[in-house]
Parts: C-alpha cells; sequence; structure tokens
C-alpha cells in the first residue's frame, strides 16, 4: 500500500467516523467497516491488493455519498416541521408530560420523526394540519413530537425501540409503550381521528 492510498483511505475512514456521530444510521458504520476489511483484505491477499482497495475505496466513497445526501436533506427540510398544525405539541419535557398525564389522566402520543424523511413531511404538512385531526388529538392526549436523531428525542427513539419513520406510539403515564400506532408509515386522517377517539376519556 503506498502513501497515496494510505492517506485517502484513512480520509475515508475519518469521514466515516464523522458520519457515525452526525447521523445515526448505517452509513458511517457501513463505509468503515467497509474500509477495514478492505485493508484486512488487501493485507491478506497482497497480490490483488490494488483491484481490493479500489473497490473498497469506491463502495465506501459511495455509502458516505448516501450519507452525505441524508444530512443534506434534513437540513433543508428541518423548517417544514416548524409549521403550525392542527394538533398541538406540548413544549413540555417528556417528564413534565408524564406528570401531566398523571394528573389529567391523557396518554401521551409521540411522533418520532427524522428531518430528512419526506413520509414524515407529509404527515406533519398533511394529516396532522386537518382539523378533525387536531381537535380529536388534542381532546385525547398530551402530544409529542421528537426529531429521532437528536438529543432527548434519539434517547426515546432507543427506549422506545424505533428504527424507522415516522413512528407514532402511544405511552401511558408510567412511560409504558400502550400503542404503536404507525412505523413508517402514514395514517389517513380518518385513521388518526379513530385512533384518538379511542383514547378519549
Amino acid at each position: 500500500m503506498n502513501l497515496k492510498d494510505i492517506v485517502i483511505t484513512s480520509l475515508i475512514g475519518l469521514a466515516a467516523i464523522y458520519v457515525i456521530y452526525r447521523i445515526p444510521q448505517p452509513y458511517g458504520l457501513g463505509a468503515l467497516g467497509i474500509i477495514i476489511l478492505t485493508v484486512a483484505f488487501g493485507f491478506i491477499f497482497k497480490k490483488h491488493q490494488p483491484e481490493i482497495l479500489s473497490w473498497g475505496k469506491t463502495l465506501s466513497l459511495g455509502v458516505l455519498g448516501a450519507a452525505a445526501y441524508f444530512i443534506y436533506l434534513g437540513e433543508s427540510q428541518k423548517s417544514k416541521f416548524d409549521q403550525p398544525t392542527a394538533v398541538t405539541f406540548s413544549d413540555k419535557s417528556y417528564e413534565e408530560a408524564l406528570a401531566l398525564s398523571k394528573t389529567t389522566k391523557k396518554p401521551i402520543f409521540i411522533d418520532f420523526y427524522a428531518t430528512w424523511c419526506g413520509t414524515c413531511v407529509y404527515f406533519s404538512k398533511n394529516i396532522l394540519t386537518v382539523p378533525e385531526v387536531g381537535a380529536a388529538m388534542n381532546a385525547s392526549f398530551i402530544n409529542l413530537k421528537y426529531d429521532a436523531e437528536k438529543g432527548v428525542g434519539r434517547q426515546l427513539a432507543k427506549k422506545y425501540g424505533v428504527v424507522a419513520y415516522p413512528t407514532l406510539i402511544v405511552v401511558d403515564s408510567a412511560g409504558n409503550l400502550v400503542e404503536e400506532l404507525s412505523s413508517n408509515t402514514v395514517p389517513t386522517a380518518e385513521q388518526m381521528v379513530i385512533y384518538a377517539q379511542k383514547y378519549k376519556r
């Protein structure tokens, strides 16, 4: 392995490590894994080292390109989640919402989304803006919304096993999962009203 290959491989590895910390997606780990395997196989099969390195660099760069796309998409769509909806999302913390749930006897609805997720944008813009959905959900739930890839949202997504977006769940005042309404799909406005009415006290 010459100096140029070492430098390029090292830079790709560093980029992969950055992506691992930047977005909780498999891209960074995948690219880092490819680089590690490429280097390992390059040393094992020295006769084919140039070809192995070439393929490894190409694959890992492709994976990192996908990661860069999702980072860009997330940043460009972030503002779309700040638009007003008919559903009133509480600005209370998760712990405060649990306490409020105990006193009001209302369960908690949580919408886990990712800023790069087009389906999440659709749900926010086309379902949560429907007046009937807002009226039903506001009457039945304490509504919370979290970016599942940042801060508290990331911790809660891990707690509830969220692996796809949007994931819509209902939890009780103790934080126990009561029902998963949807994972990686968008319920219709009519379905959301039915879900909400089921929990109305």
